[in-house]
């Protein structure tokens, strides 16, 4: 997108990330931050001489925040040693470093990333509006602006 269409877009959004729904989306954040400690907590019980990387705590830790968040799904960081949405939101970062660097105009997302984040927020979507669920959070504030505006899932 680029100018007054970019504007716009960028406008409809950022109303989602206010100071009063990011206070809203607490609760989430917390409960993610809980799950972080836990998962510390038993790594260090396994191993007491164990040290972490903090880039990739600190990656699971945002990933499962956003999946929280935007989602309201579980990212599965720290249950899982390799999580498909860390996979895909590194594979999304390397793409936009990448074309951000680039000389050339390239492709900012990859078709597969694209199409998984894509696929996984009309899922959300239709989880949403099959079970009358209503959460204080990034995709309620989606939902509401694609009934408003009658926007596509995309």
């Amino acid at each position: 997108m680029r100018d007054e269409e970019w504007k716009e877009k960028r406008t409809e959004v950022a109303t989602g990330m206010t100071q009063n729904k990011l206070r809203s989306m607490f609760p989430l954040i917390d409960d993610v931050a809980k799950k972080f400690v836990a998962y510390i907590k038993k790594e260090m019980k396994e191993d007491p001489t164990m040290s972490f990387d903090s880039r990739e705590i600190c990656v699971r830790y945002t990933c499962d925040t956003v999946a929280s968040c935007i989602f309201a799904i579980d990212g599965g960081s720290f249950e899982e040693k390799e999580s498909k949405i860390i996979s895909m939101g590194m594979k999304m970062i390397r793409s936009i470093s990448d074309a951000a660097k680039s000389f050339f105009p390239k492709r900012l997302m990859p078709e597969d990333v694209q199409s998984f984040f894509i696929f996984l927020m009309s899922e959300a979507i239709k989880h949403r509006d099959a079970n009358g669920i209503n959460r204080d959070d990034f995709l309620a504030h989606i939902i509401s602006l694609k009934k408003k505006k009658e926007m596509s899932d995309i």
